[in-house]
């Protein structure tokens, strides 16, 4: 009887520490067993044909002023061993736009032809770093200066986009690659 007992006890201990993971459908990763939203990572993933996309953020929700942590990832998982993509400055650009204000802030980046050889299931990483786009007279000059400001962002709904945009070669032949993934945050006054 001892046995079947310290049997039970320890398969519920097991049980209790299991370190699955529970994603679901939308490729969300949600908290394992209560643990703190910081050491769960939020992100937005997409296959296209022989390539990874994904978005990452640390959270979905922050506080005003708080430090981000979002980056864009992309991964080749074909056949060959490695594959040379040809892109501007990066292959991945990282958009945003406000919801709740309806603003783009939009992105730039230099136009120059690289080339980037990716190993099979190897991710490169391209972190966020705020830019803006906007002129003098933009009605939405003061918001944008104001998201330019310090690490975090002003209070709204946020819509971040991984852009990825290169080409391969097949023989002579460009084969364009052109696909996103978007993943939400929200941004609250002083509590997240």
């Amino acid at each position: 009887m001892k046995k079947l007992i310290l049997l039970f006890v320890f398969v519920m201990a097991l049980a209790g520490c299991s370190g699955a993971e529970n994603v679901p459908d939308g490729g969300e990763q949600l908290p394992v067993n209560n643990e703190t939203e910081k050491a769960t990572t939020n992100y937005s993933e997409g296959r296209y044909g022989e390539f990874v996309l994904r978005l990452e953020t640390i959270k979905s929700s922050y506080a005003t002023g708080e430090a981000l942590g979002i980056k864009a990832m992309l991964k080749y998982d074909g056949d060959k061993q490695s594959e040379l993509i040809y892109h501007s400055m990066h292959a991945v650009a990282i958009g945003v736009s406000e919801k709740t204000r309806g603003i783009d802030i939009g992105y730039v980046m230099e136009q120059p032809l690289l080339t980037t050889e990716m190993k099979k299931g190897e991710w490169l990483e391209f972190p966020y770093v705020k830019q803006a786009v906007y002129s003098e007279e933009d009605v939405n000059k003061a918001f944008i200066e104001q998201f330019l400001k310090g690490e975090g962002l002003p209070e709204g709904e946020y819509a971040f986009t991984a852009i990825a945009d290169f080409y391969t070669k097949k023989g002579e032949e460009q084969i364009q690659h052109s696909f996103k993934v978007e993943k939400m945050i929200a941004v609250h006054g002083d509590e997240s």
